[in-house]
């Protein structure tokens, strides 16, 4: 591989959540933290997030499994921190595995483009996956607009839960 084809590749962070791999382009990531135990918000419930504090401001988290259609994480070794305009949201995620410079290449290989890949979704999703093989293992592309969308959506419907789901109190 020449230097150019190097340097011209689009990097992604792979990490893990809920048992499962997943990569997004690096450039959509501001920053990656070191993940532990968010504060709870008043009627979210437990399985979602909180809140985080990053460098003195309040940092609201969402827990990567259940953000991604998978169970909850429960672990959280890390949290991706995504940035839209003044709205900022943390992911939090079992592990970041790696910085892979590679997967375009890969892709090419079998014919795909990571754009074609993350526009081939099924109508309902509200994030954008799709499956690729990374030496053996499955790994899904995820389209960092939607997930921060849908980030957005599970924190503002934080009061609808269900009454039977366990969540933080008011008082």
């Amino acid at each position: 591989m020449t230097r150019e084809s190097t340097s011209s590749a689009v990097p992604w962070v792979c990490f893990r959540v809920a048992g499962g791999d997943y990569a997004i382009r690096l450039g959509a990531v501001v920053e990656v933290m070191s993940g532990r135990a968010p504060e709870l918000i008043p009627l979210l419930p437990l399985e979602v997030g909180g809140i985080l504090n990053a460098r003195g401001e309040p940092l609201a988290v969402v827990d990567g499994g259940t953000l991604l259609g998978e169970k909850p994480s429960g672990s959280h070794h890390h949290v991706l921190v995504l940035e839209r305009g003044n709205r900022r949201a943390g992911i939090l995620v079992d592990h970041v595995l790696r910085i892979d410079r590679d997967l375009e290449r890969r892709l090419a290989e079998l014919g795909r483009s990571a754009t074609d890949a993350l526009a081939e979704t099924e109508p309902a999703s509200n994030w954008i996956e799709k499956r690729h093989t990374r030496e053996g293992v499955a790994i899904g592309l995820v389209d960092s607009e939607a997930l921060f969308e849908r980030a957005m959506d599970l924190l503002a419907g934080a009061g609808s839960h269900r009454r039977d789901e366990r969540c933080q109190s008011a008082f």
